[in-house]
């Protein structure tokens, strides 16, 4: 959440052809992965830069990167790929022993936790730990025991992020609790995102304890750490996916092998979510082998594949002026909304977001609602938005 990988925004598009080839490139790589002959060859017309230029911006170099060779990059994009592999390697081991240390220090303060997306996900998905590269610690734990993981994790160097309500000011706490999912912890070098639901919207997700019943263990470089079941993992990196409107190819790929892992074995707990159905569909459509030739017409892009592929060629993260970035992201929201509690946290995130909360002290819930309000009238007055 707070730091990435990914080069700042340009402002500047990527083209069309570079982001098709590099999808096209994908699918091909997971045909190999799967044992088979990879179906598509490097189209030479696609410039190497570009190319580049848009697999950074999807993340996805480390997936490319082994089979550059079988897919007929030039040794220039081979080398390329190979260099960037190897960073983003070095920084999912990097994040794996931060995984332990934050394992270790939850266990030693008997707080039962689950870790979410980085390495677990790539361990479930890849076999591999180090598949998806670096960012930051995401570990989710009950909502009653955040306050005891937080203290738990401070004497690790890490600290509230500035402004956000901490369990010392009761009022603003407990109402980042009920409307919020994470909270960001802060150390020089890395971060953890300590959650206590899996998305803004709750509808459809499991509770901690539901969760917790279906985890299952993976192995990160000789350690056992616990995760989400692979049914829930799917609804949650659906959920991921879909916020942004399905504008990473990083994100698809997470949801492309979870749905091949799980085909078969889902509940109508699962299929019947939208988020989820919707999700797999463009992960499908985009990342999917390609089809047989069909003997009738074929079947249009549905509106969220082409949405998808709108935002594969726009540069990320997107800026907007005061005002209409909480728009967009209330309207992202609310898209995934399972039910009324889902709109009313939504539309409350909108007027006070956690870091309007923080300093406002009272143990009184309705006193510390309109201070903050009034604190946050006086920021937007004065042209600065509070950051989510």
């Amino acid at each position: 959440m707070v730091r990435s990988t990914v080069a700042p925004a340009t402002g500047v598009p990527l083209p069309s052809a570079a982001v098709e080839e590099l999808r096209r490139l994908l699918r091909a790589a997971l045909t190999v992965d799967a044992g088979a002959a990879p179906a598509a060859a490097r189209d030479p017309h696609v410039p190497a830069a570009e190319l580049l230029a848009a697999a950074r911006r999807h993340r996805v170099e480390i997936a490319l990167a082994p089979h550059a060779a079988t897919l007929g990059c030039a040794d220039a994009e081979v080398e390329a790929l190979a260099r960037a592999s190897r960073a983003q390697r070095v920084a999912a081991m990097r994040l794996v022993a931060q995984v332990h240390q934050v394992q270790a220090a939850l266990e030693a303060a008997g707080v039962p936790a689950l870790f979410i997306k980085g390495p677990v996900l790539a361990a479930q998905t890849t076999g591999d730990p180090l598949a998806r590269g670096g960012g930051d610690v995401d570990v989710w734990v009950a909502p009653n025991s955040v306050a005891r993981a937080q203290e738990a994790l401070i004497p690790l160097g890490l600290q509230p992020r500035a402004a956000y309500p901490v369990p010392t000011e009761p009022a603003a706490w407990r109402l980042m609790i009920a409307t919020m999912y994470e909270t960001p912890l802060i150390a020089p070098a890395w971060a953890v995102d300590l959650h206590w639901h899996l998305d803004y919207n709750r509808a459809g997700l499991p509770s901690f304890e539901e969760a917790w019943q279906r985890r299952i263990e993976v192995d990160l470089l000789g350690r056992t750490v616990s995760t989400l079941g692979l049914a829930d993992a799917l609804d949650h990196s659906c959920r991921h996916a879909a916020k942004d409107g399905h504008a990473w190819l990083r994100s698809l790929l997470d949801v492309h092998r979870l749905d091949l892992l799980t085909r078969g074995t889902r509940t109508t707990r699962t299929t019947r979510r939208p988020v989820t159905r919707r999700t797999v569909e463009v992960a499908r459509a985009l990342l999917a082998p390609e089809p047989e030739p069909a003997s009738g017409p074929s079947r249009a892009p549905s509106r969220a594949v082409r949405r998808a592929v709108r935002h594969h060629e726009r540069d990320w993260p997107r800026r907007y002026p005061l005002g209409v970035g909480e728009l967009v992201h209330l309207a992202q929201r609310l898209a995934g909304a399972g039910s009324l509690g889902d709109v009313v946290r939504d539309l409350a995130l909108i007027a006070l977001p956690p870091r309007a909360l923080g300093g406002v002290r009272t143990r009184s819930l309705p006193l510390a609602v309109a201070w903050a309000l009034w604190l946050r009238l006086r920021r937007v007055g004065r042209g600065v938005s509070p950051e989510r």
